[in-house]
Formats: C-alpha cells, sequence, structure tokens
C-alpha cells in the first residue's frame, strides 16, 4: 500500500510539473500579444498627454524616440503595426460596406409591407384588366407598314 502511495504522488508531481511547464509555455506566447497592444495604447495615451499639457520640445523627443525605434528595431515596427491593426479593426467593422444588422421584427415588417405591396398591385392590375381581358389597345408602332 506503501508503494502505491508513492508511486501515485511522484506520477501527480509529474503531472503537475508538465501541466506547469505547459502554463509557462503558454503565458510566454500569449503574453505578448496582449502586452504589445497595451503599451501601445498607453504610449499613445503620454503622447496625446504631452500634446495637451507638456511643452512642445518634450512632445518632439516623445516621437523622436519612438521613430528611432521604429526605424531601428523590427520588433517594435510589426508591434506597431499589429497595434494599429488592432485599434482599427473595431471601426472597419462598422464601415459603410456591411450593411446594418436588422431585428427580426424589422425583418417580418419588410416581408409584411412586401406581401402588401404584390396584393395591391395585382389587385390594380385585376382592375385594369377586367372580366374580359386587357381592353387596351397596343401602343401603335412606326415600324408596321
Amino acid at each position: 500500500m506503501a508503494a502505491l502511495s508513492t508511486a501515485l504522488k511522484i506520477a501527480k508531481f509529474m503531472i503537475r510539473a508538465v501541466w506547469f511547464l505547459i502554463l509557462l509555455a503558454y503565458l510566454a506566447v500569449v503574453a505578448p500579444f496582449f502586452l504589445m497592444p497595451a503599451c501601445f495604447i498607453t504610449f499613445w495615451g503620454v503622447l496625446a498627454f504631452s500634446y495637451a499639457f507638456l511643452p512642445p520640445e518634450w512632445t518632439l523627443a516623445l516621437w523622436q524616440s519612438a521613430s528611432d525605434l521604429y526605424a531601428h528595431s523590427p520588433l517594435f515596427k510589426a508591434a506597431t503595426i499589429m497595434s494599429f491593426t488592432l485599434l482599427c479593426l473595431p471601426i472597419l467593422a462598422g464601415w459603410p460596406g456591411s450593411p446594418p444588422v436588422k431585428s427580426q421584427r424589422e425583418l417580418d415588417e419588410e416581408v409584411q409591407m412586401s406581401v402588401m405591396l404584390s396584393r395591391q398591385q395585382n389587385e390594380r392590375r385585376a382592375k385594369v384588366s377586367g372580366p374580359l381581358g386587357d381592353l387596351h389597345e397596343p401602343a401603335p408602332s412606326y415600324w408596321d407598314f
């Protein structure tokens, strides 16, 4: 019984160690995707604050540091593009290219309105044609001799 208990403790320790390594790998892979946009949004907030409340020289220094970092670091360039894309995606989702989402009630009203209009058109056609058919003469053709 003691051997079984010891074997279970060893197996449980190994499973927990592997699980901990999986969590560390997940953290190493996923954390930058959340950390980079958060850092850029903070940096954009600092730039907006510097425009509003700080002297122009300080704002120029902030922009110069960002442009130098963008010019020399491909990682910073990729992170800037990713952050800007993530910032613009919600704006592009509501762009006028896609139709607005309608509720089921509005869709039902549209169907009801189209059915009513088609009934009115059929009634008008029936009144014009009458029981003996269409009595109107066809329009004269200028090509008949």
